[in-house]
């Protein structure tokens, strides 16, 4: 029963955070299309200010499928090589 119980708050989780996606894309994408428009410094300011925060919250909503994901176990990894070494320089 406490699997059947983790499993739904899974699937909830990544119900919500999927529907959440929806109307921040279209903020993003309006701020966007508002800071093509003449604007003073301080609506530019509050757009951008306006896009990213949208921004930070979608990275934040796409790390929660992303944990969703993993929960299920509908998330593949990779293995690649890299040069440790190289990435710390």
């Amino acid at each position: 029963q406490a699997e059947r119980a983790n499993r739904t708050k899974t699937e909830f989780f990544a119900v919500v955070t999927h529907e959440m996606r929806t109307p921040l894309n279209g903020i993003v994408g309006f701020a966007d299309l508002v800071a093509e428009t003449t604007l003073d410094a301080r609506q530019r300011a509050y757009v951008e200010t306006l896009r990213a925060s949208a921004v930070s919250l979608m990275t934040t909503i796409n790390d929660l499928l992303d944990f969703a994901k993993i929960e299920e176990g509908h998330i593949a990894l990779d293995t690649v090589d890299f040069d440790l070494d190289g990435l710390v320089d």
